[in-house]
C-alpha cells in the first residue's frame, strides 16, 4: 500500500508548498509559494492512498447504479488478492457482493457500523448477534455533556 500526504495551503488551497524550518514547538513550518502564507504542518493535511481507493470505487458504483465497467473494476480488485471474479449481473445480488467486498477489504478500519446504519441493516445485524438496538436511538451517538454545556442551543440527539 502506498501512502502519500499532500500539504495544502489553508488560504489558497495550493499544493505549491515548501518546508520553511521548524517552530520552537518542534513542529514543521511551511511556506506557500503562491500566496506567501506561513503555517504549521498540523493544518491542511489530507490523507490519500488508503484502501486502494476502494471506498470511492464502491460509492461511485452505488451512485451510478452499477454497470459492466463497475463489475470489471470490482473483479480487478478481487483478482489482485486471488479471489474468484463476480459473475452475476443481477443488480441486487451485485450490490450485496459489493457490500460484502467492502466489509472484507475494510475490516478493522471501523467503517462497518456506519455502513450498517447507512444501508439500514444495523438493527437486523445487531439482533442477529443478540445485541441491543433501539431504532431511532442507536443510529446516532450521544453528544458529550461538555459540548452540551458549551453550546446549550445544540440539544441532545433523540432518545439519549
Amino acid at each position: 500500500m502506498q501512502i502519500s500526504i499532500t500539504i495544502l495551503c489553508p488560504d489558497c488551497q495550493s499544493s505549491r508548498v515548501k518546508r520553511n524550518g521548524k517552530k520552537s514547538t518542534k513542529k514543521q513550518n511551511y511556506l506557500c509559494k503562491d500566496c506567501g502564507r506561513q503555517f504549521i504542518g498540523d493544518h491542511a493535511l489530507s490523507y490519500k492512498g488508503c484502501h486502494s481507493r476502494l471506498t470511492q470505487k464502491i460509492l461511485l458504483m452505488l451512485v451510478r447504479g452499477i454497470g459492466i465497467r463497475d463489475i470489471a473494476a470490482l473483479n480487478k480488485i478481487r483478482d489482485r488478492v486471488k479471489l474468484t471474479p463476480v459473475t452475476t449481473t443481477n443488480k441486487d445480488e451485485l450490490r450485496k457482493a459489493i457490500w460484502h467486498e467492502r466489509r472484507l477489504e475494510l475490516a478493522f478500519e471501523h467503517d462497518r457500523w456506519f455502513d450498517l446504519v447507512r444501508t439500514g441493516e444495523a438493527e437486523a445485524v445487531m439482533q442477529a448477534h443478540g445485541k441491543p438496538f433501539v431504532k431511532g436511538k442507536h443510529e446516532l451517538f450521544p453528544i458529550p455533556n461538555q459540548q452540551l454545556i458549551e453550546l446549550p442551543d445544540l440539544g441532545q440527539n433523540p432518545n439519549w
